[in-house]
C-alpha cells in the first residue's frame, strides 16, 4: 500500500518537475521560477566564461613575451656564433701575418722560434675564445628553443581554455533557452 502511495506521488512530482533530457536542466514547473533560473544560470555562466576568457588573454600576452625571449635568445646566439667566428678567423690571420713578419724581420733562428711559439701561444687563447663564443651560441639556441617551446604550449593551454569557455556558453545558452521555452510553456497553460 505505502508502495502504491509513492509511485502516486512519485508521478505526480514528476509531471511538475520534469527533467528537460535533452540538456540535463529541470523546469520547475513555474514559469516564474523558470525564468528566473535561466537568466541565472546564464549570468553565472557568461561570469565564469569572461573570467576564462581574461585568463586567455593573460595566458596568451605571456606567450607573447616568451615568444618575444625566445627570438632575443635566437638573435643574441647569432652573434656569439658570429663573434666566435670572427674571433678564429682573425686569430688565424694575426698569426699568419704575424709569422710572416718575423720571417722577414728576424734573422736570428732562435728568435723565429721564440715568435712562433708566442704566436702560437697566442692563437691557442683567442681559439679557446673562439670556443666559449661557439658555446654561448648554443647555449643560447637551447634557451631559445626551450623558451619557444614554452610559448606554443602556454598558446595551446590558451586555445584550450578558450574552447572550453566558449563550449561552456554555447552549453549554457542552450540551457538557458531550454528553460526560457519550458517558462514559456507553462506561461501558457
Amino acid at each position: 500500500m505505502k508502495s502504491a502511495l509513492v509511485l502516486i506521488l512519485a508521478l505526480q512530482l514528476g509531471s511538475a518537475s520534469r527533467v528537460l533530457r535533452s540538456q540535463g536542466v529541470q523546469a520547475t514547473g513555474n514559469a516564474t521560477v523558470d525564468m528566473e533560473d535561466a537568466d541565472a544560470m546564464a549570468r553565472g555562466v557568461e561570469a565564469d566564461a569572461r573570467a576564462d576568457l581574461d585568463d586567455v588573454l593573460a595566458i596568451r600576452q605571456a606567450s607573447g613575451l616568451e615568444s618575444h625571449r625566445a627570438r632575443a635568445a635566437f638573435e643574441r646566439a647569432g652573434e656569439a656564433e658570429e663573434d666566435g667566428q670572427a674571433i678564429a678567423r682573425g686569430s688565424k690571420l694575426w698569426s699568419e701575418a704575424a709569422d710572416a713578419q718575423g720571417e722577414r724581420e728576424l734573422k736570428d733562428p732562435k728568435d723565429r722560434a721564440a715568435l712562433v711559439r708566442a704566436v702560437a701561444l697566442e692563437a691557442k687563447e683567442e681559439g679557446q675564445d673562439a670556443a666559449q663564443m661557439q658555446l654561448l651560441a648554443s647555449r643560447e639556441k637551447a634557451d631559445g628553443n626551450a623558451t619557444e617551446l614554452r610559448a606554443r604550449s602556454m598558446g595551446a593551454d590558451a586555445d584550450a581554455l578558450e574552447h572550453e569557455a566558449m563550449a561552456k556558453l554555447e552549453q549554457a545558452g542552450a540551457d538557458a533557452s531550454t528553460l526560457r521555452a519550458a517558462a514559456a510553456s507553462e506561461a501558457r497553460a
